[in-house]
């Protein structure tokens, strides 16, 4: 009797206990109803080259970020990006203020076209008109699931075109991760903690990089409507950059010049759809 008393207890608490199944989620956009995102970017980003003090610019870029879709079909989406209604301030300088203008399209931030797979994956990116930040590169730390999810999967992104203005970039990694809850839109936390050693040749130039990329973040993701909920997280990098070029003279025992670029950036972004 004691056994069965047992097996039923237990039966009763299996069943009593919510079971998360696994989750296969997918990004989907939409030709008739365009997405509309909050987007707002505060911080700093401070640089110094060779002996030079560094140089700190306090930023804050806020205001409307619409996803336009130009063609959906099979597994990939081409969609545009138009930041407007923007507000846009460097050490409380105003750079540009079209927050009461519906119509106007920033000229600071890029306007771009993206090529974003179901996965979430971002093949390319090209910029219809130029502007200092662009929306576009920094979508690229949008989680691209793997497939199906389950509780406490656990995934890698590696970001090898990543860009900021005026600078050449190492490869970045991100790391993601899926609790299991229930609810929907659903959580995806966003870690890196990457050390940064590396090296890449343009010409006859050397780069050589090191630093930490130190970002985190969680976004929601709306399983039912296949889109990006929100998102609020700090991107945080220190890079050391040295340009070093051989020597003008061709003897061996010459030196070239090198050039030593410091970086330091700490940003609070956060998205929020309308």
């Amino acid at each position: 009797m004691k056994l069965i008393k047992t097996a039923m207890s237990i039966f009763f608490f299996a069943v009593s206990v919510p079971l998360f199944a696994d989750r296969e989620p997918a990004y989907s956009f939409s030709k008739e109803k365009p997405l509309v995102y909050n987007f707002s970017i505060r911080g700093a980003i401070k640089y110094a080259t060779g002996g030079f003090d560094a140089n700190k610019f306090d930023v804050e870029a806020k205001g409307l970020l619409r996803f336009e879709t130009q063609e959906a079909g099979g597994e990939t989406f081409s969609v545009k990006l138009v930041p407007f209604r923007t507000t846009i301030k460097v050490n409380e300088m105003l750079i540009e203020d079209f927050s009461g203008e519906e119509s106007s399209v920033s000229q600071f931030i890029s306007t771009s076209v993206i090529e974003i797979s179901k996965n979430g994956r971002i093949s390319s990116s090209r910029e219809v008109t130029s502007g200092m930040l662009s929306m576009a590169q920094i979508l690229r730390i949008l989680p691209s699931f793997p497939g199906k999810l389950h509780p406490g999967r656990r995934w890698k992104q590696s970001i090898q075109s990543f860009s900021l203005p005026g600078m050449p970039m190492c490869n970045l990694e991100f790391y993601y991760l899926y609790a299991g809850e229930s609810t929907n839109p659903f959580k995806v936390k966003l870690v890196a903690n990457q050390p940064i050693k590396e090296k890449k040749k343009e010409g006859d130039v050397t780069i050589s990089f090191t630093g930490k990329n130190s970002s985190t973040g969680e976004f929601l993701f709306d399983e039912e409507k296949g889109e990006i909920a929100g998102f609020a997280g700090n991107f945080g990098l220190v890079l050391n950059t040295v340009f070093s070029s051989p020597s003008t003279t061709g003897k061996e025992d010459s030196t070239g010049q090198s050039i030593p670029v410091k970086m330091d950036v700490d940003l609070d972004v956060k998205i929020l759809r309308k």
